[in-house]
C-alpha cells in the first residue's frame, strides 16, 4: 500500500523580508523559548498576538546545563535539511534520501519544512545571534522522505523509519500526517520499542479548522501505540492554535507551534519563492513546528538519563507539563510542553 500524503504544515506564515528578524535579533523573536510579551504577527500581518510572559517552554532555565544533547541519535524523517545552513551543519549527520525509492546520500531540503523542523530541534545559534534550538549540540540525522512538493508516500516513511532505528535513533520527529492508516507502517513504529516517535497531530481540515483525531484519525500520530507522543499546537497566548488538531486520547500534549522563528534554507527552493518565503530564517505555524520543540526536550531528557526507556521517557514527558485550562479535555496529559520540569529544574 502506497499513497502520498502531505506534511501537517501551514507554508502560508513565512514573514517577508521586510519583516524578518535580523541575524542578532533572533532569539529575541523565539518566543516559544522565552516569552517577554513580544508582538508577533503572520506574514500578512494577521493573526497578530501580544504574547503572556512567562508562557513558553521554560528553556531558558535548563540552558546552560543541558544544552549538549549529543550522545543521542535524533532521527529528523521530513524534506531533508540544508547541509550548509551554520545554526544546523555542525549537528548534522550524513543522512539518507529515500524520495521516490532513489535511496542517495543526498538528504539536502528542497521544500524549506525539514530546514525549519532541524533548526526548532538543534539551532546551534546563542542569545546573539543564530537561530537558537532546544539543543545547542546534537546529533540530527537528516532522513529525507518528503518531496520538494512537500509530499510523502508510505513506501519512503517505511524506508525512513527502518533506516533511523537500524542507525541508532532514539527520537523520531515525524511532522506529517495523512487520514489512511497503514499496518507495515504501523508495525515498524511498534517493533521499534526503545525509540520514542513525535508525531504531529495535524493542521485542521480544509478550512484550517482543527478538529478531533479522536473522531478523525490522522496517522501516524492517531496509532495508539506506547511508543508515540502525538503533538498539538499552542501560540503565544497558551492558547490552542485555532488550525491544531486535538484530542483527549490520541494526542499526548502540546508545544508552541504558532509564528514560530527557525532556519530556512540559504537558497530559495520553489516553494518559498512562490510564497515568497524568505531565505536563513523566518516563522512558521504548525503542528509541524510544536512537535520539534518535544522532540528536542524528550533527546535533552535521555542525554541526562541515557538508560531511560521509551515508555519512562515518555510517561515523565507527560506528567511534567503546565496545565492549562485551555487544553483541559483537548490533550491527553491536559498540558504545554515545560522544559525545566521535565528536566528536574526549578528557579
Amino acid at each position: 500500500m502506497d499513497f502520498s500524503r502531505t506534511l501537517t504544515r501551514v507554508l502560508f506564515t513565512a514573514f517577508t523580508l521586510s519583516t524578518t528578524p535580523a541575524l542578532a535579533a533572533i532569539y529575541d523573536s523565539q518566543w516559544a523559548l522565552e516569552n517577554t510579551g513580544q508582538h508577533n504577527c503572520s506574514f500578512r500581518g494577521t493573526r497578530c498576538t501580544d504574547g503572556i510572559a512567562g508562557d513558553d517552554i521554560k528553556y531558558k532555565l535548563v540552558t546552560q546545563k543541558y544544552g549538549d544533547c549529543s550522545n543521542v541519535v535524533v532521527a529528523v524523517l521530513d524534506t531533508g535539511a540544508d547541509l550548509r545552513h551554520p545554526d544546523i551543519a555542525s549537528n548534522l549527520l550524513l543522512g539518507k534520501n529515500f524520495v521516490g525509492g532513489v535511496g542517495s546520500d543526498d538528504p539536502s531540503d528542497d521544500n524549506l519544512h525539514g530546514t525549519h523542523v532541524t533548526g526548532i530541534i538543534a539551532g546551534n545559534g546563542d542569545e546573539s545571534a543564530g537561530v537558537v534550538g532546544v539543543c545547542h549540540k546534537a546529533k540530527v540525522l537528516p532522513v529525507k522522505v518528503g518531496s520538494a512538493e512537500g509530499t510523502l508516500s508510505d513506501s519512503d516513511i517505511l524506508e525512513g523509519i527502518n533506516y533511523a532505528v537500524s542507525h541508532g535513533a532514539r527520537v523520531v520527529n515525524g511532522s506529517f500526517g495523512g487520514p489512511e492508516s497503514n499496518a507495515v507502517v504501523k508495525a515498524a513504529i511498534a517493533k521499534a520499542k526503545n525509540t520514542l516517535f513525535i508525531f504531529a497531530a495535524g493542521n485542521g481540515d480544509e478550512q484550517g479548522i482543527g478538529y478531533s483525531i479522536d473522531e478523525q484519525p490522522s496517522y501516524p500520530a492517531s496509532y495508539n501505540l506506547a511508543n508515540i507522543v502525538a503533538v498539538a499546537a499552542t501560540d503565544s497566548d497558551d492558547k490552542l492554535g485555532s488550525f491544531s488538531n486535538f484530542g483527549a486520547k490520541r494526542v499526548h500534549i502540546a508545544a508552541p507551534g504558532v509564528n514560530i522563528v527557525s532556519a530556512l534554507p540559504l537558497k530559495p527552493t520553489a516553494e518559498m519563492t512562490q510564497y515568497g518565503i524568505p531565505t536563513s530564517s523566518g516563522p512558521l505555524d504548525g503542528t509541524s513546528m510544536a512537535t520539534p520543540y518535544v522532540t528536542g526536550a524528550v533527546a535533552m531528557l535521555l542525554s541526562a538519563n541515557p538508560s531511560l526507556s521509551a515508555s519512562a521517557a515518555k510517561s515523565r514527558l507527560l506528567k511534567s507539563v503546565d496545565k492549562l485550562a485551555s487544553l483541559k479535555g483537548k490533550v491527553q496529559s491536559g498540558g504545554r510542553l515545560n522544559l525545566a520540569k521535565l528536566m528536574g529544574v526549578s528557579r
